[in-house]
């Protein structure tokens, strides 16, 4: 019996060491999946990284961003136009004020000038009735302009029509 129990002993240490190899295998081939799987998720992390910076680079350049671009650029030459408009209206509106007031000074000198004219021909006006006043006072009553008397009636018609004549303004 001697010899028995080293068979199976020995057939004990071969099942420990069938076992302990299936185990090895197991572990080797489940680490072997582990790291294909693992492989597998990296790649697919990759592609899905490259996806996702395409479509951002579409976007970018077929999208929003570009059109904000292109946006921005035409709204500073818009306003880059507007300031020389404007820088053209306000010289053209200080020539037109310009012009305005040299009118006006123009326009009030002539009418100084009208104004003197007329008050000059008014005052020719009234000498000439002046002396029309006169002259007919002279053809109506000439023996008042002889210095012959023919009574106190005439002389007081002739005071009357002299009052006549200041409140007109004809003496």
């Amino acid at each position: 019996m001697d010899g028995a129990k080293p068979t199976a002993a020995a057939g004990g240490k071969q099942e420990l060491e069938d076992a302990l190899l299936q185990i090895m295998q197991q572990h080797h081939h489940q680490s072997f999946h582990q790291r294909q799987q693992t492989e597998r998720a990296k790649k697919d992390a990759l592609r899905s990284a490259a996806r996702v910076a395409d479509l951002l680079v579409d976007t970018v350049d077929d999208g929003e961003v570009q059109e904000l671009f292109v946006n921005e650029k035409r709204v500073e030459l818009e306003a880059r136009a507007l300031l020389g408009t404007i820088a053209r209206y306000r010289k053209q509106s200080d020539q037109w004020l310009a012009a305005t007031n040299e009118i006006n000074s123009v326009l009030k000198a002539e009418q100084l000038e009208l104004s003197t004219l007329m008050v000059v021909e008014i005052n020719n006006v009234k000498q000439q009735e002046h002396k029309r006043y006169k002259y007919r006072l002279g053809t109506v009553f000439p023996y008042l302009s002889t210095g012959s008397s023919k009574g106190a009636d005439v002389a007081h018609l002739h005071h009357h029509c002299t009052e006549i004549g200041e409140e007109f303004g004809h003496v």
